[in-house]
């Protein structure tokens, strides 16, 4: 019973305390806005609920990108369930901000289940529930809806493993397989990369307690069968994402994987773990004076006593992992450790090179540092004063080496900037283990230790995130209201040009509702998805291989660098008609937009061409950089085409002018049908990026789409009267949910047998 009381107390604290965290984006009609939220948060989810309520297509969409397969891109999180029953059931200005709630309560409850399944006491789990949720990391984290709900499912997985390590089979290997899972649905790849190493390397310590001959067949045995059917139930559960991700990434500019982005030194990263990264809410400064990390002297005092006490085979694979995990997650300080640089060189772990940032490996050690602080108040609770007395010197000499290393840590890494109350909150949890000793009281050290922390929470760490009002998301913005007023206006793109005012903006900031209307006004990264209209631009990972290029062409062309003709230039082959920028910042082609009052709202591009574009004239390329090279320089109006002889013949390349009569009999962003009439052949080209997905068909049969302009796409209609449709079929995606659907009813299907076997035995 009191067990229960532990588990229901420790959720109340979670809900109650995230909850003030978020007061106001949950209670206030206001939305978290800082950082990544609006862009990236609310226009996502924007999005899914224009999926589920107006009928757009998740698979495609030409909003971002000037075309992208959206549904592929993991950060997107549509494939994310979740997302669509928020979506479904909340409305998206309130949904977004329910889902940093949500995500904060589940991490917490699943390190507390991860720490109960590691037979850590119900008071002391709770304290690695509240050190790890309210951890700096974790708080800044708010700043990113889809990285947050990908966070939450970290201790669930490890939870899942180590439950599923004690009793292998049934279940529980379902439920293991199932998680890891939904790691790949919530579309951050690094928590799964980093999640799959900390399991990996906890488990070496099953091979501990004899020789290698002899434990490893044991272990073999044990695990191996079951082991194999939850990797393949994560496999083809989350086929359905991880088949078109791959896909996607091998035509981006990650194909080749990339550097890790180099950051602040290993002295300025390893603050974070010992002081708040968040004390300066109170000052009201813009700037984070550490790296979010764990952000407690207390919680990594607790964890580092691991060392000194005895601990049983599991919690020497915690500390293993989470050693070796906060090493990975500093890894792109500007000096990283010789760990991780070794690990780099020689390629030890697969996958490391396709992240940019490894930040996000520290959410495993900070899971692993709550378990192993509460571990270490469990095994000092258990002892008394007679036990104390009795310890060995060896165990004396170990102890004081970590207080002499705390004093050279304290000493090493201190700084003017820290604030007073993590010294005085470490003090008084130095000052409560010795008084409890003293008293030979120490089995209540677990709940002094959280009541100490939380005031050091409450304290430091969790000040109201700030908000921007609901009604800046809702209503349209000047930009917006003249795109809907002109004439196919939403046939053309937009390109937003200049830095994002909300990207590592303080939630703090007395200025983050000037900034986001800032942010909206521009339609800034994604915001354009909050009202439909077609960008260029956007704020995701996996964007075309060529894209990069053509932005510097691009941004030259507004700028005025370049010597096309209008009419011939890149921005307005591909359509870019409405840019966000500077005034000072123009082409002498652009005709600046101003409101009735005489406010600038942004530039436009006569020049641009529509989104669909006939060419009678072609040149065969080998490559985007080849197509973009002939664009640049050549002003006759052809359209460059990646394909060979045998694929295109000369014939097609070169048509005699002719008229032709191109009527338009459906039309949506992954569908287009056509009637066509022309004395002779042309080429049909859509200023929407190529991907291997889209089909075309001319009465019915299929032809071939081929990539063009960099970043379109175009097929050959021959003359005469035809049925032409262009359309977007994934079949990564078909068979991903196939695959997927599949291993649902085979699941479901075990679950009813298993109910049927259970109600048998009962009669």
């Amino acid at each position: 019973m009191l067990k229960h009381r532990y588990s229901l107390l420790t959720l109340l604290i979670l809900a109650i305390v995230s909850g003030y965290l978020l007061y106001p984006a949950l209670f206030l009609d206001q939305s978290l806005v800082h950082d990544d939220n609006l862009h990236h948060g609310y226009a996502l989810l924007k999005f899914h609920h224009d999926v589920i309520y107006h009928g757009l297509s998740p698979l495609w969409t030409n909003l971002v990108y000037g075309g992208h397969a959206l549904f592929a891109e993991g950060q997107a999180g549509l494939s994310n369930p979740f997302n669509y029953l928020i979506a479904w059931l909340l409305p998206p200005e309130f949904g977004h901000n329910f889902i940093h709630w949500l995500a904060m309560f589940t991490f917490g409850t699943g390190c507390y289940g991860l720490a109960r399944t590691l037979n850590i006491s119900p008071a002391a789990s709770m304290f690695a529930a509240l050190a790890s949720t309210f951890s700096s990391l974790v708080i800044h984290v708010n700043s990113n809806m889809i990285a947050i709900e990908a966070m939450a499912w970290i201790p669930l997985t490890l939870w899942s493993f180590e439950a599923w390590l004690k009793k292998p089979g049934g279940y529980r290997t379902i439920v293991f397989g199932l998680t890891t899972s939904m790691q790949v649905f919530s579309g951050y790849p690094h928590f799964l990369h980093g999640t799959v190493i900390y399991m990996l390397v906890s488990a070496s310590t099953l091979f501990m307690g004899g020789p290698l001959r002899n434990t490893f067949p044991r272990i073999l045995r044990k695990y191996w069968a079951n082991g194999t059917i939850a990797i393949l139930i994560c496999i083809a559960i989350s086929s359905i994402q991880w088949l078109p991700l791959l896909e996607l990434a091998s035509l981006s500019h990650r194909q080749d994987g990339v550097k890790a982005f180099i950051g602040p030194s290993t002295e300025y990263l390893l603050q974070g773990l010992l002081y708040s990264t968040n004390n300066f809410a109170f000052s009201g400064e813009n700037t984070r004076p550490y790296f979010p990390n764990t952000g407690s002297l207390l919680v990594c005092f607790l964890a580092s006593l691991c060392i000194a006490l005895p601990s049983s085979a599991r919690m020497k694979g915690h500390i293993l992992a989470t050693a070796l995990l906060l090493n990975l997650g500093v890894g792109d300080a500007s000096d990283a450790s010789p760990v991780y640089t070794f690990i780099r060189d020689y390629r030890i772990i697969p996958g490391m090179d396709s992240f940019r940032i490894m930040y996000p490996y520290l959410f495993m050690s900070i899971v692993g540092i709550a378990v192993l602080a509460a571990n270490s108040l469990d095994k000092i609770s258990r002892l008394t004063k007679t036990r104390l007395q009795s310890f060995s010197r060896w165990r004396r000499v170990r102890l004081g080496a970590v207080l002499l290393l705390w004093c050279f840590i304290i000493f090493r890494l201190h700084t003017p900037e820290a604030p007073l109350t993590n010294y005085v909150i470490f003090g008084l949890g130095l000052a409560g283990i010795l008084v409890l000793a003293f008293i030979d009281r120490l089995r209540l050290l677990p709940l002094c230790a959280v009541l100490l922390l939380l005031l050091e929470i409450m304290s430091l760490k969790v000040v109201p995130l700030g908000t921007a009002a609901n009604s800046l998301l809702t209503t349209d913005p000047l930009p917006v209201r003249y795109i809907n007023s002109v004439k196919n206006g939403k046939d053309f793109k937009h390109f937003q040009f200049g830095l994002v005012a909300l990207l590592y903006a303080s939630p703090y900031s007395s200025e983050l509702e000037e900034r986001t209307k800032h942010e909206i006004k521009n339609l800034v990264a994604s915001t354009n998805l909050i009202w439909g209209i077609p960008s260029f631009s956007a704020a995701l990972a996996l964007k075309n291989a060529s894209k990069p290029a053509v932005n510097d062409v691009v941004i030259r062309e507004i700028q005025g660098h370049s010597d096309q003709k209008p009419g011939y230039r890149l921005m307005d082959i591909l359509s870019v008609r409405w840019i966000s920028a500077k005034p000072a910042r123009k082409s002498e082609h652009l005709v600046p937009i101003l409101d009735p009052d005489g406010t600038f709202i942004f530039w436009e591009n006569p020049y641009a061409k529509p989104l669909l574009q006939t060419y009678q004239q072609g040149q065969l390329v080998d490559s985007p950089e080849q197509a973009l090279r002939g664009l640049e320089q050549d002003s006759s109006g052809l359209l460059y085409i990646e394909a060979n002889g045998e694929q295109v013949s000369s014939s097609q390349l070169l048509s005699a002018p002719t008229a032709i009569n191109l009527r338009t009999q459906q039309r949506t962003a992954t569908n287009y049908e056509f009637s066509s009439s022309a004395d002779s052949g042309y080429w049909l080209f859509l200023s929407d990026t190529f991907h291997p997905g889209w089909k075309a068909s001319i009465d019915g049969s299929a032809t071939t789409v081929f990539p063009a302009q960099v970043l379109g796409k175009t097929f050959y209609v021959p003359g005469g009267d035809h049925q032409v449709r262009l359309y977007f079929q994934s079949d990564s995606f078909s068979l991903g949910a196939l695959l997927t659907g599949t291993t649902i009813l085979c699941l479901l299907a075990y679950w009813i047998y298993r109910l049927r076997e259970k109600r048998l035995e009962r009669t």
